[in-house]
């Protein structure tokens, strides 16, 4: 008998375990061996002892052979069911673990939203905090900016107001000096004019309007009878008819040069101006000028404290403005420009002085900056006018003359550039000029004094009364 052993193992594919393959012991029965029984391995055989001695003695190499891979078959078998029991805990481990972490993981993530809502809000809260904080501190720098702001304003009301008191101080010592010198003036020329009497005597003390009161209030009647008939004595005297004099040798003669004198004090605007008078003039008028290009009021009054001419002309007409138009406040401008009024009439006490209103200037690519300059000149001119006119200051409103206003300027009268008078313009101003000049002829300081001086030395007249001004 010829017996044949097939057997199948089990085989993993990828490294996974594989379930466990049937392996079964075939065994084929031939004609040869008859003393053989074949018992399938599902049923444990039962082989008497007597037989398998008799077939290990018989065939002692084919058993051997087959007794090895049998054991193994079972003991991979024994193995491999182990593994499958083993594999189906696990398994089942497994599942649990997953319905496990599953119902964590369904808690994590309730936690997790949970946990987001409340940051999100903490975020929205600090976003919050962080802007109103952001606004209160906000509030409190334009508080406190507001504040320095309005210490600002103050601080520069405080010295504007400064200004303009140290500018009404400069004015009026200026008024005092002018003061000063008229009346010193004044006295050296009531002391010049003869009396009536070798014993009057001139008192400058006071003004000759009063008369001096020498009598105690206990004087008895026969000196009140006397200051009296004195009184009425005086009288007489002063209504009778004076009697005429020889003309006194020193007088005789006496002629003065009555072609007036004209100093032309202006910026770069009163070029060729002196020209221009003495052509319109016929060359009746003595016209000198000084021109300052780029002159403001400032340097002007600081030229004339210095002495600007070395005698007095009969008129004197200045010009400044202009140029302070663009840097300085335009109250400022009024107080530097009535200053500039007083400096000069106390340095030229003699003088007709003659003010030069600001002309309108185009100067500037921007509309309402041109609006805005014009507007102050106007301002500037109303005020310095109204000063001219109490100060008997006679005022030229060129603006007026050209027909010239802020909202509707006249620039026809100026060059390209905006600002200097053209040929037009110029000769406009030296009309304007020469007609106060011909208004006020006769009526300047030192024609006055001349023509009353010399009608004094020859008619002996009386003096007019002293309480009247020559001004």
């Amino acid at each position: 008998m010829v017996c044949s052993l097939s057997y199948s193992q089990p085989c993993s594919v990828d490294g996974a375990q594989s379930q466990p393959a049937t392996g079964d012991l075939q065994i084929t029965q031939t004609p040869t061996s008859p003393d053989i029984l074949v018992v399938p391995d599902s049923q444990p055989s039962q082989i008497t002892a007597e037989n398998q001695t008799a077939d290990v003695c018989e065939q002692p190499e084919s058993a051997s052979s087959l007794t090895s891979p049998k054991s193994s078959q079972l003991q991979g078998s024994l193995e491999h069911s182990e593994l499958n029991v083993q594999n189906k805990k696990l398994r089942a481990r497994l599942i649990k673990l997953e319905a496990k972490n599953e119902v964590i993981e369904a808690k994590y993530h309730t936690e997790i939203i949970a946990k987001n809502a409340k940051i999100t809000d903490l975020m929205t809260r600090l976003a919050t905090c962080q802007k109103q904080c952001h606004d209160d501190m906000k509030i409190v720098t334009d508080t406190h900016q507001i504040r320095v702001n309005e210490l600002e304003n103050e601080i520069q009301s405080s010295k504007d107001k400064l200004s303009v008191l140290t500018k009404e101080l400069d004015g009026a010592k200026v008024d005092n000096e002018t003061l000063y010198r008229k009346v010193q003036l004044l006295t050296t020329q009531l002391k010049s004019m003869p009396s009536k009497s070798e014993d009057e005597v001139i008192s400058c003390s006071q003004p000759q309007s009063i008369s001096r009161n020498t009598s105690s209030p206990d004087s008895n009647s026969a000196e009140k009878g006397k200051s009296k008939t004195k009184h009425v004595e005086l009288e007489k005297k002063s209504t009778s008819k004076p009697k005429p004099v020889v003309n006194d040798s020193k007088f005789s003669g006496h002629q003065r040069d009555t072609t007036p004198t004209v100093h032309l004090m202006y910026s770069s605007n009163g070029k060729k101006m002196a020209g221009t008078m003495r052509a319109f003039s016929n060359n009746k008028v003595k016209v000198t000028a000084s021109v300052y290009s780029g002159g403001n009021i400032q340097m002007a009054t600081n030229v004339i404290r210095q002495g600007d001419i070395a005698k007095s002309t009969d008129y004197k007409i200045i010009g400044f403005g202009t140029n302070n138009i663009k840097s300085d406040n335009p109250t400022d401008i009024v107080y530097e420009l009535k200053n500039l009024v007083q400096t000069a009439r106390s340095h030229h006490p003699s003088s007709k002085l003659i003010l030069c209103g600001i002309h309108h200037r185009c100067d500037s690519d921007d509309n309402s900056h041109i609006y805005m300059m014009n507007n102050d000149i106007d301002y500037i001119n109303a005020q310095m006018a109204e000063f001219c006119r109490n100060q008997k200051v006679d005022f030229i409103d060129i603006n007026s003359i050209n027909r010239s206003t802020a909202r509707n300027p006249n620039f026809s009268v100026l060059y390209n550039d905006g600002l200097h008078f053209n040929t037009r313009g110029r000769n406009i101003l030296a009309i304007a000029m020469l007609e106060i000049i011909k208004q006020n002829s006769g009526k300047t300081y030192a024609n006055i004094i001349a023509s009353r001086r010399a009608a004094t030395h020859n008619t002996r007249d009386p003096p007019m009364p002293r309480s009247k001004s020559y001004l």
